[in-house]
C-alpha cells in the first residue's frame, strides 16, 4: 500500500474515532445534567453540573467541522439536548435544598 493511500485511511480512521469520542462526551454531559436535575442535594447538583460542563468542553474542543451531514445532525441533536438540559439544571438548582 502506498503512502498516500495509507495516509487517507489513517485520516478517515482518526476522524471516525474523534466523532465517536465527541458523541460519548456529549452523552456523558447529558447524563450528568440528568443526574443534576434528579437530585435535591444542591452540592450534588453543582458537582454534576460541573462534570457536565467539563464533558461538554472536552467534546467542543474536538469539534472542528469535519463532519458529514449525518454526523452533523447527530451532534446537533445532542448539543440541543445538552443545552436544554443545562438550562433545566439552572432552574432545578434554585429549587434544591440549601447546602
Amino acid at each position: 500500500m502506498d503512502f498516500q493511500r495509507r495516509w487517507v485511511l489513517l485520516r478517515k480512521n482518526h476522524e471516525a474515532t474523534k466523532f465517536r469520542f465527541v458523541n460519548v462526551e456529549l452523552d456523558l454531559a447529558i447524563t450528568y445534567c440528568l443526574m443534576a436535575t434528579a437530585t435535591t442535594d444542591r452540592a450534588r447538583s453543582y458537582r454534576n453540573i460541573s462534570n457536565a460542563e467539563r464533558a461538554y468542553s472536552t467534546a467542543a474542543s474536538f469539534l472542528d467541522g469535519n463532519l458529514d451531514a449525518a454526523q452533523k445532525l447527530a451532534i446537533d441533536e445532542k448539543l440541543m439536548r445538552f443545552y436544554s438540559l443545562r438550562v433545566l439544571c439552572d432552574n432545578t438548582i434554585e429549587d434544591a435544598v440549601p447546602i
